[in-house]
């Protein structure tokens, strides 16, 4: 994650914009008197939502490593479709 100030961020946008569209970088924005902004690509902040949404619920959040834990292991029957 890369850490600019508000200043570099105004003066660079573009720039920023494209590292993080082209290369899935993350911006975080420090402001002098506010809180710090985090800036990422629409894809990968869905991602994030969708992930905390699935894990939200600890009975999903079990079966969801369960299945991943199997995985791993190769555990399981593949289906071709």
């Amino acid at each position: 994650m890369e850490k600019v100030t508000y200043s570099y961020t105004r003066q660079h946008l573009s720039a920023i914009l494209d590292e993080i569209t082209k290369h899935s970088e993350i911006f975080c924005i420090e402001r002098k008197n506010g809180e710090e902004v985090i800036m990422l690509e629409r894809d990968e902040y869905d991602k994030l939502v969708e992930t905390a949404y699935l894990l939200r619920s600890p009975n999903n959040a079990k079966e969801l490593f369960k299945a991943l834990a199997e995985a791993d292991q190769n555990l399981g029957v593949k289906v071709d479709f």
